[in-house]
């Protein structure tokens, strides 16, 4: 699919899915499908990823499967049978919290406290 028509197509979506192995590599990486999903709107059925369980672990429009499929489909199936307004009420609320805590300014904001706490506590040494 051409990457300029996902939007468009996520637009008619009800499910966002991260069925993905574990691995290092997608322990590492594939958290940003969630995030891409959710701050669209979309609640999520995503394999047991590291990152994706530590991070969303308590976010109610994500639910988690086992890797394999007979789970997986259980989890879809059961953001189907939701009601439609509640899967869209968790996605909405999802969403705003996606922007708000994974906005690029407040990473960057983390990310320098936490340098910036490094560096204090080198010099207190």
């Amino acid at each position: 699919m051409p990457y300029a028509e996902i939007a468009r197509r996520l637009a008619n979506a009800t499910v966002g899915i991260v069925p993905y192995e574990e691995s290092t590599g997608t322990h590492c990486a594939f958290v940003a499908k969630i995030v891409e999903y959710l701050g669209a709107g979309l609640p999520v059925v995503s394999t047991p990823l590291n990152s994706a369980r530590r991070y969303f672990g308590n976010e109610p429009a994500v639910r988690f499967s086992e890797f394999n499929g007979e789970t997986f489909g259980q989890q879809i199936l059961a953001w189907l049978d939701e009601p439609p307004e509640r899967r869209r009420g968790l996605g909405r609320a999802a969403s705003q919290r996606v922007q708000v805590a994974l906005d690029w300014s407040a990473i960057s904001k983390k990310a320098i406290d936490f340098v910036e706490q490094i560096q204090q506590q080198q010099r207190r040494v």
